[in-house]
């Protein structure tokens, strides 16, 4: 049974919204990692003070590397499912030139 050629469309731009949300995603972790990694500003020259704030961004480091970590798993997760969705449905992915040619 061949799919109207309407219906395959539809499908498409639903699997292109779905890429694209998930890449946005992607740069949003992105961008909250290097913020959270690169933190504010440096601590004066007070030996104490710089020793504390070492140690501070050492556990602040660690805890955002796992808060990334598990982030990037769950949108892995989602790429997984529009991929699944993908087959599933067989949404085709024909070149451009093909799509605006209905």
């Amino acid at each position: 049974m061949e799919v109207p050629r309407e219906q395959i469309k539809e499908q498409v731009m639903i699997w292109v919204r779905d890429v694209r949300e998930l890449s946005y995603d992607m740069e949003d972790i992105v961008d909250i990692f290097l913020v959270r990694v690169q933190g504010p500003e440096a601590p004066s020259k007070r030996s104490t003070k710089r020793f504390m704030k070492k140690m501070m961004d050492i556990v602040t480091k660690a805890a955002t590397h796992h808060e990334i970590g598990q982030e990037i798993k769950d949108i892995k997760e989602r790429v997984k499912e529009v991929a699944e969705r993908r087959d599933r449905y067989k949404v085709l992915i024909l070149p451009k030139s093909l799509l605006t040619l209905a």
